[in-house]
């Protein structure tokens, strides 16, 4: 659906969003949370266990990579998060600017 649309259907006072967009964005929330919780358990098991035949800079090279798949999956996450509360929003009020939000 193109952006033009979105902003007509918005003055419209229809959903900003349609059925098949609210189920891919809530599929989208499940399966970060799944991703980011099963991130979160890897990385225990690893701090918890570190793997021993590892030389000491590949196994800091892996934490490094670690980190940082957690802080997108958890970036993309709060984006998704924020989109939900964004489209609520327009729900509850289709004349507001989706455009601007504070949050």
């Amino acid at each position: 659906m193109s952006d033009v649309e979105h902003t007509d259907r918005a003055r419209a006072d229809e959903p900003f969003l349609d059925p098949e967009e609210d189920r891919m964005l809530a599929d989208a929330l499940v399966k970060a949370r799944r991703l980011v919780a099963n991130l979160e358990e890897q990385q225990r098991e690893l701090l918890a266990s570190p793997p021993t035949d590892l030389e000491p800079e590949k196994l800091a090279l892996g934490k490094f990579a670690m980190d940082k798949a957690l802080a997108s999956a958890r970036r993309m996450l709060t984006a998704l998060e924020e989109a939900l509360v964004i489209r609520t929003k327009a729900d509850e009020d289709p004349q507001q600017d989706i455009n601007h939000h504070d949050n």
